[in-house]
């Protein structure tokens, strides 16, 4: 067909193609889908996202605000046109003919890139066209063809395109030209000035953050029920439907502007007066410009997580951030805090309707979750009462990992913000999520070399996007803190003096020296008794049925879960022998658990030694690593396995932690009874008690607590430490030699391969974006543990689905009284019954057999399940790879290696 306007030739190419409604057209032309997109981006960018976050990406190309938004808008407008191509035109076959009578042809290569790749070339030439500078056209480009999960590369991209892939007809160039010209029209980006390239030099966090807007506007951009399909021949008019149509679309998923927060006081935000620790951070907030990150070492107990909430609470206050994020080690600790964060803003914003989100694997499978999803489950009508009224929801939309941190406030693992900086599929969205809010890291401790890289990494670009991070702890190394600030300030620091511990430490980005004081407590020093005990049952147990005659709550804790459960198991034997009395409650506390009957122990564990619990006369608590971290428990008397001087001292954090009027008789003061193999501490075998352990860590920690009687906290834990993580050996260094070479072979092993998976440092020169075509998977078990995103390192694993009877006929319970159908259709309520029934296996030999069995053809389109594999249980263990596997109501999953030349099973570890 000759002579069409160009402007004919760009509304007939389509952009969506599945609608919502029935009876609507087929396809959405594709100027409209770029118009809707750009129009949720304005609104975000103008009205939605923290005002931080829009400063920062609105001074990123050092124009006036006005004209920053336009051209923001204007490129993200572009974000799609590498639709306008003979590759995509083609996927739908309904639109072949009209295009075909206009005089496009649909001649694609078979190799033919995908539109955002391809859009790269076209975006970029776009720009250059319309004067922008040709290094900021590529890297714009880079940034809004992003959208489906990764920058593509410039090897991805070639900058010498085949005329096949842009089309062969006249019509193709036209057409992509018209479209520009509609858009630039539409925004007058004509008459504004250029984006300055030397203010962008790198400045490489907002080439991410437009990534992230990108993504998040083409998500919501794409809501069909929202955005209704038409053809419209008046462009404006369209215009300004679609703006009314991104509002509403905005509003249905749970995007709300945020609120401007009256500043509170310490005392009139949660109703008592600030602690030493808290007053120092009122006053540390108050003098020290945001954005900043703030370091806290204290002890156990003094209040660091109200100290953080106020922090969050007077930056969101002062205009610069809004919102929070507190990522904890543990999903059951990152549950314990998303029930104090629920009840901090239920009591703080009572009229005001509050996204909040729990941030794991498992979040969906939490009571309180789900009770805060019901009200918002099915998207609310526009302008609706339901959907504006006050109350604490979590939004349905947000349940995504990819848009969870989006989220104005959230609890959950650390890892959730740690895959922000490795190279996984929308790792720019996590970004944003976090950019403008006061991020929290509770139970910042010696992390390994991996971890630490990565949250070193983490820290820069945060700090390059203008969040603030506040980091917990109460065991950090002199050398952690230092590489914790200085990643945040993205440069070398002078410290000087260093204030006693406790102290809080802060830093800006900017030239400003390090802030650091030192702060009191309201407690008396605690002098915990250290006592030991050689790595045998007999002894223990002797120790037990001493402290069980005048009762009281006795913790256990132990390094494996086979420890766990062969201690409990003795136990449990002593209590039936009539060793023990009968009213003694025993509890089991592990990993190995399916996810609902640890939940269901974590529940009864808080009520039973919890702050202000009705405490049983005599308790035996019998838990692995869960007992040290976060659960707000209180021991009469505790034992614990060797351990790093760190994590003793954190597990002698659950001992009185509580104001108890009476203690039991010989329980008065704290004692620490310590299980380790007899013999000289630099010698002695530690491959049982200690093996999960870095064996030089744990020699050196044996060999100075070796040394005391008793543990003064807080005045102690400085020094124990810094001797067994900073200071050199001394005496030590030849017996030790080996360990400690092993030991930083390790370290450097491990922090080169994080290197690899993070994302470059923000402060580089070149740019980043460049090389950075590859998304790793973040969890898939095909992929080898090179190719996954894995925030912490740690053996293979696979989860098991824990149920009764046989793949015929299976139940959920041993009573067999709850039946589920695994050859029907998966509802929602069954795949997470299903789900809560799952327990994570690591011991090698196993996972691999494991991951081999057959999943119910059901399962494979329930994302939940897909990777999930069922095994029944009965009167007999479940015999597979030569273990046999058992679950017991009180022992959890056991597992046991079965012999060669016997059906004896002895008890395993990962």
């Amino acid at each position: 067909m000759t002579d069409v306007s160009p402007t004919r030739l760009a509304l007939a190419l389509w952009g969506k193609a599945q609608p919502a409604d029935p009876g609507a057209i087929a396809s959405h032309p594709l100027v409209c889908h770029m118009l809707d997109v750009g129009h949720v981006a304005e609104l975000l960018l103008t009205e939605i996202l923290p005002r931080g976050t829009a400063a920062h990406l609105l001074h990123g190309l050092g124009l006036p605000e006005d004209d920053a938004r336009a051209w923001i808008v204007f490129v993200i407008l572009l974000h799609d046109l590498g639709k306008a191509t003979p590759a995509f035109q083609k996927k739908w076959e309904g639109g072949h003919a009209g295009l075909r009578e206009l005089g496009f042809d649909l001649t694609a290569p078979p190799n033919a890139r995908d539109h955002g790749t391809i859009g790269v070339f076209l975006v970029h030439g776009a720009l250059r066209e319309l004067g922008v500078d040709d290094a900021l056209a590529g890297r714009l480009a880079r940034a809004v063809a992003a959208h489906h999960g990764s920058f593509p590369s410039d090897a991805d991209v070639g900058w010498r395109v085949a005329v096949r892939e842009v089309g062969r007809a006249p019509a193709w160039r036209a057409a992509r030209g018209a479209l520009v010209d509609l858009l630039s029209a539409l925004t007058k980006i004509r008459e504004r000035p250029l984006p300055d390239a030397a203010a962008s030099e790198g400045n490489w966090a907002f080439f991410s953050a437009l990534a992230g807007l990108t993504s998040v506007a083409d998500w919501v951009g794409s809501m069909a029920e929202v955005f209704v399909y038409e053809a419209p021949s008046d462009i404006e008019a369209y215009a300004h439907r679609s703006r009314e149509r991104a509002r509403m679309s905005l509003e249905r998923v749970g995007f709300r502007a945020p609120l401007r927060t009256k500043p509170l006081s310490f005392s009139s935000l949660f109703g008592f007066p600030p602690r030493p620790l808290q007053e120092a951070m009122e006053s540390l907030v108050a003098t020290t410009p945001p954005p900043l990150a703030i370091v806290v070492e204290a002890p156990m107990g003094e209040g660091k997580t109200e100290a953080a909430l106020f922090v969050a609470h007077a930056l969101a206050a002062a205009g610069v951030h809004d919102g929070v994020y507190i990522g904890l080690p543990t999903q059951a600790t990152a549950n314990q805090m998303f029930e104090r964060l629920a009840a901090f803003l239920e009591r703080t914003r009572p009229d005001q309707r509050t996204n909040l989100q729990l941030l794991h694997g498992e979040a969906v499978f939490q009571t309180r979750v789900r009770q805060l999803l019901q009200a918002v489950y099915s998207p609310m009508p526009h302008g609706s009462e339901a959907a504006t009224s006050g109350g604490l929801v979590s939004e349905h939309w947000f349940l995504s990992k990819k848009r969870a941190l989006l989220a104005p406030f959230g609890a959950g693992t650390v890892d959730q913000a740690l895959l922000a900086v490795l190279h996984t599929r929308h790792a720019f969205v996590r970004q944003l999520g976090l950019a403008g809010k006061t991020v929290v890291f509770d139970e910042v401790h010696a992390y390994d070399a991996y971890t630490s890289t990565i949250l070193d990494r983490l820290l820069a670009w945060l700090g390059t996007l203008g969040a603030s991070v506040v980091i917990l702890s109460a065991t950090l190394p002199s050398t952690r803190r230092r590489a914790l600030l200085e990643a945040y300030a993205g440069r070398a620091l002078d410290f000087g003096h260093t204030p006693a511990y406790p102290r809080v430490s802060a830093i800006t980005r900017d030239a400003r020296p390090v802030v650091a004081t030192s702060i009191g407590t309201e407690r008396a020093s605690t002098i915990v008794s250290l006592t030991w005990l050689p790595d045998d049952p007999a002894p223990l147990r002797a120790l037990v049925v001493e402290q069980l005659q005048v009762g009281g709550a006795l913790g256990i804790l132990c390094n494996t879960v086979r420890r766990a459960q062969e201690t409990y198991a003795g136990l449990r034997a002593l209590r039936d022998a009539g060793a023990l009395p009968r009213d003694t409650v025993l509890l089991l506390l592990h990993a190995r658990f399916p996810s609902e009957d640890r939940q269901r122990l974590e529940q009864r564990l808080i009520a039973s030694i919890g702050k202000g619990a009705a405490r049983p006369s005599r308790m035996i608590v019998v838990g692995t690593q869960v007992l040290e971290q976060s659960l707000d428990i209180d021991f009469d008397r505790l034992v614990t396995d060797l351990a790093p001087v760190d994590l003793v001292l954190q597990r002698a954090g659950r001992l009185h932690r509580h104001s108890i009027a009476a203690r039991p008789r010989g329980a008065e003061k704290p004692a620490l009874t310590i299980i380790a193999p007899e013999g000289d501490p630099k010698t002695v075998p530690l491959d049982d008690v200690g093996a999960v352990y870095e064996r030089y860590v744990l020699r050196r920690s044996l060999i100075l607590l070796r040394e005391r009687e008793t543990i003064a906290l807080p005045a102690d834990i400085e020094p124990l430490v810094e001797a067994v993580y900073v200071d050199g050996p001394g005496e030590w260094i030849d017996v030790l030699r080996a360990d400690r070479d092993a030991f930083d072979k390790r370290r450097a092993e491990d922090a080169g391969l994080a290197k690899h998976r993070v994302w470059p440092r923000p402060q580089v020169v070149d740019d980043p974006f460049e090389d950075m075509g590859l998304a790793l998977e973040e969890d898939d078990p095909k992929l080898s543990q090179l190719l996954r995103a894995a925030t912490r390192l740690g053996d293979d694993s696979a989860e098991v689905v824990c149920l009764f009877g046989s793949a015929t006929e299976a139940w959920l319970d041993a009573a067999r009284t709850v039946r589920v159908d695994l050859a029907a259709e998966v509802t929602p309520h069954v795949a997470q019954s299903l789900a809560r029934r799952t327990v994570r296996v690591a011991t090698r030999g196993l996972v691999q057999a494991i991951r081999a069995l057959a999943a119910p053809t059901t399962w494979r389109d329930v994302s939940i399940l897909a990777r999930r594999r069922p095994l029944f249980f009965g009167a007999e263990p479940v015999r597979i790879a030569g273990f046999a596997l058992d679950l017991d109501p009180e022992l959890g999953l056991v597992i046991r290696k079965i012999g060669k030349e016997t059906t004896d099973a002895v008890p395993v570890d990962p």
